[in-house]
């Protein structure tokens, strides 16, 4: 499960059951009321069983249940920041990968390669190094009309090793290391890619051949 959705759901729980207990005057403690969402859900299937391992923040929830009077509705209010807070990453991300070109940015204007591109004969060598912040450098220029070697080094662990590249057919889960694809840009534009979640996003600017001219 989407650990953005499942922290969402904890801490919603939490905060029904808080909120129970709060109209019963605590003849009915929110553990017992979120012990019984939590077992509703599970049984009919409407929560995933990985859905707590995912949230990773479910000890957050259990400080609702703890804290009382003023400081608990303290605590609502940050807990009610930080999910706005991670709904507007999720919702970022969810426009990196649907509409891509709506926050991708890149090189504007450019007339050579860039310089993380190398000639091996006919052959445009793109190098990416992926890291666990995203990719670098993000952006890239290279020409139409001849093939590239994208070439990218996987140095660490994290989302960006889920490449997504739909102009090029590419959905791949990199390896440490280095894995190299191959494609041949047949007119100028703008390849974007990102990670899986749209967190982290890259763009490979194709502009004219002046030896082709």
């Amino acid at each position: 499960m989407n650990p953005v959705l499942a922290f969402v759901v904890v801490m919603a729980v939490w905060t029904v059951s808080d909120l129970v207990a709060k109209r019963t005057r605590s003849l009915v403690s929110s553990l017992l009321v979120a012990s019984v969402i939590f077992l509703v859900g599970f049984l009919t299937d409407v929560f995933p069983d990985d859905m707590l391992a995912s949230s990773a923040l479910l000890g957050l929830g259990g400080v609702v249940a703890a804290v009382r009077g003023a400081r608990a509705t303290q605590f609502l209010r940050f807990a009610g920041v930080v999910v706005l807070a991670f709904a507007l990453v999720n919702v970022q991300g969810a426009l990196g990968v649907l509409a891509p070109g709506l926050l991708a940015g890149g090189p504007r204007g450019a007339t050579t390669v860039s310089a993380n591109v190398t000639l091996d004969g006919d052959v445009q060598v793109l190098r990416t190094t992926q890291v666990a912040t995203g990719y670098e450098p993000e952006h890239a220029v290279v020409y139409a009309g001849r093939e590239v070697r994208w070439e990218i080094e996987s140095v660490a662990l994290g989302c960006a090793t889920s490449l997504w590249a739909p102009d090029l057919g590419i959905a791949q889960l990199l390896d440490l290391g280095t894995t190299r694809f191959s494609f041949m840009p047949t007119e100028p534009g703008t390849i974007r890619y990102s990670c899986a979640m749209g967190m982290f996003t890259g763009t490979i600017e194709v502009i004219p051949d002046p030896e082709a001219a």
